[in-house]
């Protein structure tokens, strides 16, 4: 089963894969989508995109990717859209 069919199935949280490998973004999914629906993003910035669109329940960023150090000023972007106000003083 692909990840865009697991994309539909709700009884799972949704786990987004955020690495420049493709090769690694796909070994993390057979790894995890037994557990989770997952979906994946190339770059900090399709990242940032897919969790406004699809608010994760999980995010795996891996923090050496090219043009980012995976924990600047994308990571704050991605933190500060996925985590609600309530809930930013316990990150």
């Amino acid at each position: 089963m692909q990840s865009t069919d697991k994309k539909t199935d709700k009884s799972r949280p949704l786990l987004l894969i955020v690495d420049d490998e493709p090769g690694v973004r796909q070994s993390l999914q057979l790894v995890f989508n037994k557990t989770y629906r997952t979906i994946e993003a190339a770059s900090a910035e399709d990242a940032i995109q897919k969790t406004m669109e699809e608010s994760p329940y999980l995010i795996l960023l891996d923090i050496m990717m090219p043009g980012t150090d995976g924990l600047g000023t994308e990571t704050n972007q991605i933190r500060e859209r996925r985590v609600p106000s309530d809930h930013a003083d316990r990150t």
